[in-house]
């Protein structure tokens, strides 16, 4: 599920009260150079707070190689009314075309700080901590000593973040996530890694990133623009500093609304700029119905 973070917990809090058995979501991503990523979700509920999933999805990586990277996925999803607690187990199945696989999980904690009166709105404002720690196995093509070769090696990383609302009208996000490659693997040695990074933490993209990142930083910003539909508009801008390979600078812009009380969607914008690279442009359509 790929839903902007600072939408995450709006996204929660206003489907599990409608007592949906389940809905649905279609999320495509198009941009430049030929890129593609689509993916198709479901969830039901299980109990008041807790939701399960299936998804499955594709992205064909800027065009480089002839064959999509198809990713399976079952996110589990607990919420009440102070935390929120998910676990995200995904698999990157072999691509014939690049030789690579992976698989691995993300587990995503999120408390629910003291609310404050407002006198501005009804709704009491309030402030998120948010804690992510994710792992991945991935098998892929690396040049040593002028060989090539299939070699196994790890990841992982580890993000923080912290929202703050105000009078449920404006909504402020900041995160920073440290990456970390091991089996002695450096960047200049992979040949044809599949595993898109915005599986282990926010990348502040729709571009898959398949290079091993360092660290990130992003901010984030919502407005609310009508309440009682849940619609608002967000910005993001990001930092991502990679191994070896040119960093980037990447802005977001979207709005998520709803048409009706059970459907939404949420069109937004991708400005990415790599270091002596020209400007990239992605777009990208989510939309949800509940049943």
């Amino acid at each position: 599920m790929r839903l902007f973070p600072i939408t995450l917990f709006l996204f929660f809090s206003c489907a599990l009260p409608l007592k949906a058995a389940w809905w649905a979501e279609n999320d495509y991503t198009w941009g430049s150079q030929g890129f593609k990523k689509e993916s198709l979700s479901f969830f039901k509920t299980v109990s008041s707070g807790a939701v399960i999933g299936l998804n499955a999805g594709f992205f064909k990586n800027d065009g480089i190689y002839n064959d999509e990277t198809y990713v399976l996925k079952m996110p589990l999803l607990y919420s009440s009314r102070n935390y929120f607690l998910s676990f995200k187990p995904f698999y990157y199945l072999e691509n014939s075309d690049i030789g690579s696989n992976a698989y691995g999980g993300k587990i995503y904690f999120m408390y629910h700080f003291g609310e404050k009166p407002s006198s501005f709105s009804d709704d009491d404002d309030y402030t998120h901590l948010i804690l992510s720690v994710s792992a991945a196995r991935q098998q892929t093509i690396v040049l040593r000593n002028s060989l090539s070769k299939k070699v196994n090696f790890k990841e992982a990383s580890f993000e923080a973040q912290v929202e703050k609302n105000f009078y449920n009208q404006f909504f402020l996000l900041a995160s920073g996530a440290l990456f970390r490659s091991f089996n002695g693997i450096k960047q200049t040695e992979l040949q044809n890694p599949a595993l898109d990074h915005s599986e282990l933490s926010f990348m502040g993209t729709f571009a898959s990133i398949t290079d091993l990142p360092k660290h990130i930083l992003n901010i984030q910003f919502a407005r609310n623009l009508a309440p009682k539909e849940h619609s608002h508009l967000y910005f993001g801008l990001s930092r991502i500093n990679m191994d070896n390979s040119p960093n980037a600078y990447s802005a977001i812009a979207g709005m998520r609304t709803k048409i009706n009380p059970k459907t939404s969607f949420d069109l937004a914008y991708n400005w990415l700029k790599f270091d002596n690279i020209s400007t990239r442009n992605y777009y990208k359509l989510l939309f949800q119905i509940f049943f």
